[in-house]
């Protein structure tokens, strides 16, 4: 059996001989090119995150073999051995060979379904951003799915714009207890339980301001109110405002 090992692009001659009953013999010879029957293969369904591109490729590999043509024929509309797709459906390649000599084309093609993973949304509750140190930040977080890996980090600049993550929680509606007055940045990434991630930052949006300094000297500092019409003058020292004082008697 000649067709055992024949590979594709391979051409197998017979020879037919007959033998009539006057002792005369007849042949004849016949060559039969192998085509390649495409068996093109998507692999296993799978899933993929929201927003992720994938790709899928047919897998030929006789495509390009001497003596055929390959041609794929996508249900996108692509011809191309490969492509990519981002949404959930079912894709499918149909691919067909052709022998460059005689013609004959063969067929073949796969199927594959895409799905995908719950979307991760983040959704934070307003908190209360500013205040005076001690600032006593709670976040309430309303992001989903629920049992999402959160990482939160609060991030300060020095003088040149250099950023350093000055406190980080990894807990759903962390707490942070800020006793440095400044300005920060609020950043959070959650990893879905199938590994899909999505990430926000609100910058420059914690103003934590220092805690004012009430002091202050009386003129004179010890008084009976009948000295100079009863006039005493408060000289204001704190940092916030400054205020004179008032009359008495």
């Amino acid at each position: 059996d000649k067709t055992a090992d024949a590979k594709v692009g391979d051409t197998i001659t017979y020879t037919i001989k007959v033998l009539d009953e006057l002792g005369c013999i007849y042949d004849t010879i016949n060559h039969m090119e192998v085509v390649g029957h495409p068996e093109p293969n998507l692999g296993d369904d799978y899933k993929i995150c929201y927003g992720d591109i994938t790709v899928l490729a047919a897998n030929y590999d006789q495509a390009g073999a001497q003596g055929q043509t390959t041609e794929y024929y996508w249900n996108t509309g692509d011809t191309t051995d490969s492509i990519e797709v981002l949404t959930a459906g079912q894709y499918y390649v149909n691919i067909v060979t052709t022998s460059d000599e005689t013609g004959l084309a063969c067929e073949g093609s796969d199927t594959i379904n895409i799905d995908i993973f719950e979307r991760p949304v983040i959704n934070i509750a307003d908190p209360d951003l500013s205040g005076c140190a001690p600032l006593n930040l709670r976040i309430e977080n309303n992001s989903t799915p629920a049992d999402s890996y959160f990482e939160w980090y609060l991030i300060e600049y020095d003088d040149f714009g250099t950023p350093r993550v000055a406190y980080s929680s990894t807990a759903k509606d962390p707490v942070f207890q800020l006793n440095d007055p400044g300005t920060y940045s609020l950043a959070m990434k959650m990893t879905t339980p199938d590994g899909c991630v999505d990430s926000m930052t609100l910058y420059n949006a914690i103003v934590v301001n220092p805690q004012p300094i009430a002091e202050f000297e009386a003129d004179p500092a010890i008084s009976t109110l009948s000295e100079s019409g009863g006039v005493v003058n408060f000289i204001n020292y704190a940092d916030q405002s400054v205020v004179t004082g008032g009359n008495g008697s």
